[in-house]
């Protein structure tokens, strides 16, 4: 669901234009938050920045993390972290920035658990943990 206060925090962050993640106090609403960013020299939509950061499943394996040693997957992991269940993103213009515009999410609480880091999801029939609360295959 849609978060007002971590939106507030993302949007705060993204007109800061720093090009690095937030501390993690700047992502606390009544509980604490994970972050991903994206950055463009263009105004690009919504869904490019998190097309982007999904396009890291091809550089994920299910329970055992990124197939090669240089790898990226973190974005990927907490968009698809299932016990994320708030949202809240905001972007920025920054024309002292070689790349232009800042996009900022945050996902709380955050995922990407250290020794739980490659399984982001329970993998099974789904809603099969929620079968009165289900929305569109989703619990």
């Amino acid at each position: 669901q849609w978060s007002n206060d971590a939106r507030v925090n993302a949007q705060r962050w993204a007109s800061q234009c720093s090009y690095q993640h937030s501390p993690p106090e700047a992502r606390t609403t009544k509980i604490r938050c994970g972050e991903n960013i994206f950055m463009s020299s263009y105004p690009a939509s919504w869904s490019h920045a998190i097309q982007s950061w999904y396009d890291e499943v091809n550089e994920f394996s299910f329970g055992s993390g990124p197939n090669t040693t240089d790898a990226v997957v973190g974005h990927y992991t907490q968009v698809v972290w299932n016990t994320s269940f708030q949202v809240a993103c905001g972007v920025a213009e920054c024309p002292n920035q070689p790349l232009k515009f800042l996009y900022v999410c945050h996902y709380c609480p955050p995922g990407n658990f250290v020794g739980r880091r490659y399984i982001p999801y329970t993998v099974g029939k789904p809603c099969a943990l929620c079968p009165d609360h289900c929305e569109d295959g989703l619990c």
